[in-house]
């Protein structure tokens, strides 16, 4: 339980504390070592692609060439440039309201 929450706090309040672009690479990263183990190293996997635009979409980009196609699908809709503030604040209470349900479920 102690773990549980320590790991809910640390992903979601990285969101709020380094900004959304660093939070949603920092958990593309957690999938990306998941989603390699076990393939060989150049592996092509139909479900992962190259970081757009050459943006930084996962903090283990220089590890990885491929991520999962969702995480850079989701890097790219909330970090835009042109990304509407309304998604933006969306984003965010939904993580605020996760956590907190999250928290009132296990403590």
């Amino acid at each position: 339980l102690r773990f549980s929450v320590g790991l809910i706090l640390i992903l979601n309040i990285r969101y709020l504390v380094e900004g959304l672009d660093n939070g949603i690479a920092f958990f593309v990263g957690i999938y990306d070592v998941v989603d390699h183990l076990g393939l060989e190293t150049n592996a092509q996997v139909k479900a992962h692609v190259e970081c757009t635009n050459n943006t930084k979409c996962s903090i283990l980009k220089d590890v990885y060439s491929t991520h999962p196609s969702w995480g850079v699908a989701f890097y790219d809709r909330f970090v835009s440039k042109t990304t509407p503030l309304n998604q933006t604040v969306r984003l965010y209470c939904h993580i605020i309201f996760n956590t907190i349900a999250f928290l009132l479920l296990h403590v």
